[in-house]
């Protein structure tokens, strides 16, 4: 009986989901999950430190290896690997696709690596400069400095692990497996946990449970997906690239202007983040709250119908069956927005009594005017909550028909 139902679990996680809405469906309820153990985390880290400069500066030091793995790697995925090697794979078998795929993966790879490096050696000058210019250097000692510049090295090992894990996720995708890359931002933010319940207790500075505990669920983000990938036998060579390959010219191709979209859009997320960080002491955490309750129906709506959809796009787009493509964008857009709007509104009304729901739950530092503060951002970010749900979904679009 226990055999049996292993058994039946293992085949729920691994076996191929061709059809779009039980995909759709069945992403949603992962991401609802993972939202949820998201929420636990916040709720924790709300409880500990509030809207407190602590947390501020572990944002201040986030933000750029953040910005590094969306532009370089999430946009990178997004934009061109999916849809190439979809192509690869219907067309010319699964031995070019192994090449191809590693070949974009280990330039992906070095190329993230060597950012980081060059952001580990330039952080004693860039994290002085970024407190300088928004004039906090008042409320922060040379100590708090220190500890940023540190927080932000050991942060790109992590941003570094998610990268490698970004990449096995794709190829998953890639073979119609979605419920195992989307279980691991599940445990990702299981580790975050892990990190606050057990390493707070033991650590001087608490501020630091944080960061290990982000190595920890990026790791455990890293190692679900592995035991999936070797069943499959998906080719990977490491260290293996091959410049001459078309295929990878062409994922360059595609990849480049989403890349060049996203750094804008990553500059103007820096802006928001040390405008947010130069107004008041814990207006930047206020800022990361909100952010994080807005991403909730975004993932849970956008997200998951642009990576169930997406395979399929490329797949119908690549095969000429333009009016089936068409059709089937048709119908993404409208379950997407049926879903989305009503949330949207939901937010706006309800935003105070969301927020101390979340944050405010398990008591501890984070005050009735943290709620307030906290409530008047979500507000503004619910009003674009489903447009930005609707561009999410209609990015894979065009991904798909190679027009980035």
């Amino acid at each position: 009986m226990v055999k049996k139902t292993i058994s039946s679990i293992r085949s729920i996680l691994t076996r191929e989901q061709n059809e779009i809405l039980s995909a759709a469906a069945m992403l949603m309820v992962l991401l609802f999950a993972t939202k949820i153990v998201g929420m636990v985390f916040l709720s924790l880290v709300s409880s500990q430190f509030g809207a407190s400069k602590e947390l501020d500066l572990f944002y201040l030091a986030s933000a750029v290896p953040e910005t590094i793995t969306n532009i370089i790697l999430l946009g990178a995925i997004s934009g061109s690997i999916i849809p190439v090697l979809v192509k690869i794979k219907e067309k010319e078998g699964d031995e070019k696709f192994s090449s191809s795929f590693s070949t974009i993966m280990n330039l992906g790879m070095l190329l993230f690596v060597f950012l980081s490096v060059l952001v580990m050696i330039f952080a004693k000058y860039t994290v002085p400069f970024a407190v300088e210019i928004t004039q906090r250097s008042g409320d922060l000692s040379p100590e708090d400095i220190k500890n940023v510049i540190l927080m932000t090295r050991i942060l790109l090992i992590p941003q570094i692990i998610l990268g490698a894990s970004a990449f096995l996720s794709s190829g998953l995708n890639i073979h119609q497996r979605f419920i195992i890359p989307q279980l691991a931002p599940l445990l990702y933010n299981l580790g975050k946990i892990i990190g606050i319940i057990f390493l707070i207790p033991i650590l001087d500075d608490k501020i630091w449970a944080l960061v290990w505990g982000t190595l920890i669920g990026a790791v455990l983000h890293l190692l679900v997906q592995i035991p999936l990938w070797r069943q499959l036998k998906i080719g990977y060579r490491f260290l293996y690239i091959n410049f001459r390959d078309k295929n990878f010219m062409e994922a360059m191709k595609l990849g480049l202007p989403r890349v060049l979209g996203l750094s804008v859009e990553e500059v103007a997320r820096i802006a928001d983040t040390l405008i947010s960080f130069s107004l008041t002491v814990g207006s930047l955490a206020s800022y990361q709250y909100a952010l994080r309750l807005t991403a909730i129906p975004l993932n849970l709506f956008g997200t998951s119908y642009a990576i169930a959809s997406f395979p399929s796009l490329s797949r119908l787009w690549s095969s000429g069956s333009k009016i089936e493509f068409e059709i089937l964008v048709r119908k993404i857009i409208n379950q997407v927005l049926f879903l989305a709007l009503p949330v949207s509104g939901l937010f706006i009304i309800l935003r105070v009594p969301i927020v101390r729901l979340v944050y405010g739950i398990l008591g501890g530092s984070f005050t009735w005017a943290d709620t307030l503060q906290v409530s008047w951002v979500l507000m503004f970010f619910a009003i674009g909550i489903s447009l930005e749900t609707l561009r999410t979904t209609l990015f894979r679009v065009y991904f798909a028909i190679h027009n980035s």
